[in-house]
């Protein structure tokens, strides 16, 4: 018989367990994160030694206007064709400020451009373009740490305009330029 619902293994145990045992799971902060992202009303925090937030749930998150990201895959350097694959990255990582063709990088691998996408996604779980915002957004968080204006930032990251820059970077940050940049001089 199917019941309606069906109880996690962590469900089972929190519906079981008795107060001590519920207080001291409740203590690893990363039992109590999946608990707490369950409740939409609740907003739930760990900050470490020095103040800084290490664990919030996602109604956290949303309250704050921050989006949660995908995690990204480490490459599979097994991969019959990842040292081809591997001669793109580099040139997308040493080349990021310059604008970069689907074809000019298949040609570095000696791929056609649909065998280059396949092979990309496969290894890295991500499209070539999708690998080159990645890597323009991650320069771009290092020069922000830097004494640069937002537009010589997005401009040495590949794009032609800041507000172009600006609207990606925040897409796949989840704040601003600005805001990231205030948020690392908040820390320093």
């Amino acid at each position: 018989m199917q019941y309606p619902h069906t109880l996690s293994y962590k469900q089972a145990v929190c519906t079981t367990a008795g107060p001590q045992q519920m207080a001291q799971m409740l203590a690893d902060p990363f039992f109590a994160e999946v608990l707490f992202d369950q409740l939409t009303d609740v907003a739930f925090f760990v900050k470490d030694i020095n103040g800084y937030y290490t664990i919030v749930n996602r109604t956290l998150m949303q309250r704050c206007g921050y989006h949660i990201s995908r995690d990204l895959y480490i490459p599979d350097k097994n991969h019959p064709v990842y040292q081809r694959i591997a001669h793109v990255v580099s040139y997308v990582q040493q080349h990021y400020s310059e604008q970069m063709k689907l074809e000019g990088l298949a040609q570095i691998a000696n791929l056609s451009v649909t065998q280059l996408e396949r092979y990309m996604q496969r290894i890295f779980q991500l499209t070539p373009k999708q690998f080159i915002m990645k890597t323009r957004i991650e320069a771009a968080t290092h020069l922000l740490g830097q004494e640069h204006t937002i537009s010589e930032v997005a401009y040495a990251c590949g794009y032609a305009d800041h507000s172009a820059f600006s609207r990606q970077f925040k897409t796949a940050v989840g704040i601003s330029p600005i805001n990231y940049r205030k948020l690392l001089l908040s820390q320093v």
